[in-house]
């Protein structure tokens, strides 16, 4: 069996319990979304790796 069969197997057995003792719309975790993007700091180490594509930051926010 590989990990990824296993990994599965147990995923499947791990939701089949949920569902059977009634432990349904939930979530794990949190969910954001992106709302904008901010301009990359000059004082960031991220400034000296910036590309077109990186000029900015994403702005997240969280979806309750």
């Amino acid at each position: 069996m590989t990990f990824q069969q296993a990994k599965m197997d147990a995923v499947k057995h791990i939701g089949d319990q949920q569902v059977s003792h009634g432990w349904v719309g939930y979530t794990v975790g949190k969910l954001f979304v992106q709302t904008g993007e901010e301009p990359v700091s000059v004082m960031s180490p991220a400034w000296e790796y910036r590309t077109p594509t990186s000029m900015n930051n994403p702005v997240y926010e969280e979806v309750n």
